[in-house]
C-alpha cells in the first residue's frame, strides 16, 4: 500500500476566480490536559441520620480500616425536578439549529507506539481503528506519535466532530536488544515500514479497505497531529512528569485509609410498611 501524506489534503479550497473560500480546519475541542492539578470540587451535600433512626449496625474490621454498615429507617428524598419537554421537532428554528450542528462520530482506536529510548523523536505507531457506525476495522502504520494524542477526547475537522475512545501503549525498541543480551527470551517486533522524516505526518493502510468516511478520520488525525504536535508533546511530557511526582508523593506519604460508614434503607412497600418516612436531612 502506498504511503499517504496529510500534505495531499492540506490545500485550501478555491473558487473559479481563485480566491480562498474555506481552508481545511481541524482543531482540538477544549484544552489539552498538561498534568496541572484540577481545582478542588465543591463539597457534596450529605444526608444526616439521627441515632434513633438507626435500626441495625454491623461492624467489619478489615485491618487497615473499619467498615460500618447500618440499616436506617426509611426517609423521603426530594423529588427529582421535572425536565422540560422537548420542543416540537417540526419547529423550523429547531430544525435549522440541528442541521447547522456538525456531524458527530464516535471513534474507537487502539494503538502501540514503537520508538527507541535513544531516539524517541522517531516514533512509529501501529493503529487499529473501529468506527461506531459498524464498518470493518482498519489497521495502519503512521509516523505520528499517538502517545502524544492521548490527552484529549474530542476534536473537529471541517463539518465533523469526533469523539475519541483511544487506548495507546508504547514499546521501546531497546527492550528486545536487552532481552537478547541477557539471554532470557526473544521479544518479537513487527516489521515497521519506512517513513520520510521532516514531512507532514503520513500513514500506510495494512489491513482493511477504508471507506471515505474512515479515510476522512485518518486524514484529519494526521492534520491535527501536524498542527498541534509540539503542544501535544509538551502536554504529554508534563502529564508524565506530574504523574511521577504524584507517585513519589504517595510512596513517601501513603494516603490514610479512612473508616467507612455505609447506610441504606428499603424503599419498597414492604420496607416502608407501618412507617411514616421523614424528609431527608440534607446539608
Amino acid at each position: 500500500m502506498a504511503l499517504v501524506s496529510s500534505a495531499l489534503f492540506a490545500e485550501e479550497v478555491f473558487s473559479e476566480g481563485g480566491e480562498v473560500l474555506t481552508p481545511f480546519d481541524v482543531r482540538v475541542i477544549d484544552r489539552i490536559p498538561d498534568g496541572a492539578p484540577r481545582p478542588p470540587s465543591k463539597p457534596q451535600p450529605r444526608i444526616y441520620v439521627q441515632p434513633e433512626d438507626i435500626r441495625t449496625t454491623k461492624v467489619i474490621d478489615l485491618g487497615e480500616r473499619v467498615v460500618t454498615i447500618q440499616k436506617i429507617a426509611p426517609i423521603e428524598l426530594p423529588a427529582i425536578p421535572e425536565t422540560k419537554s422537548v420542543s416540537d421537532p417540526n419547529n423550523p428554528k429547531l430544525r435549522e439549529f440541528i442541521e447547522a450542528r456538525k456531524h458527530h462520530q464516535t471513534v474507537f482506536i487502539g494503538a502501540t507506539t514503537y520508538f527507541s529510548s535513544k531516539t524517541p523523536d522517531k516514533a512509529r505507531s501501529l493503529v487499529r481503528y473501529w468506527s461506531a457506525q459498524g464498518a470493518a476495522p482498519i489497521q495502519f502504520w503512521t509516523d505520528a506519535n499517538l502517545l502524544h494524542m492521548t490527552g484529549f477526547g474530542e476534536f473537529e475537522a471541517e463539518d465533523t466532530r469526533y469523539s475519541l475512545m483511544m487506548m495507546v501503549s508504547h514499546f521501546d525498541l531497546e527492550w528486545p536488544k536487552l532481552a537478547k543480551a541477557w539471554g532470557s527470551y526473544t521479544i518479537p517486533v513487527p516489521e515497521i515500514p519506512e517513513f520520510i522524516d521532516g514531512v507532514p505526518a503520513s500513514f500506510r493502510i495494512i489491513e482493511g479497505k477504508p471507506t471515505e468516511e474512515q479515510l476522512s478520520l485518518i486524514k484529519a488525525l494526521m492534520r491535527l497531529y501536524d498542527r498541534d504536535k509540539e503542544r501535544m508533546r509538551t502536554a504529554y511530557e508534563q502529564r508524565m512528569a506530574a504523574a511521577k511526582v504524584r507517585a513519589l508523593e504517595r510512596q513517601e506519604n501513603p494516603p490514610e485509609k479512612k473508616n467507612l460508614v455505609l447506610r441504606y434503607w428499603r424503599a419498597d412497600a414492604a420496607g416502608r410498611a407501618g412507617t411514616n418516612p421523614k424528609p431527608a436531612d440534607i446539608r
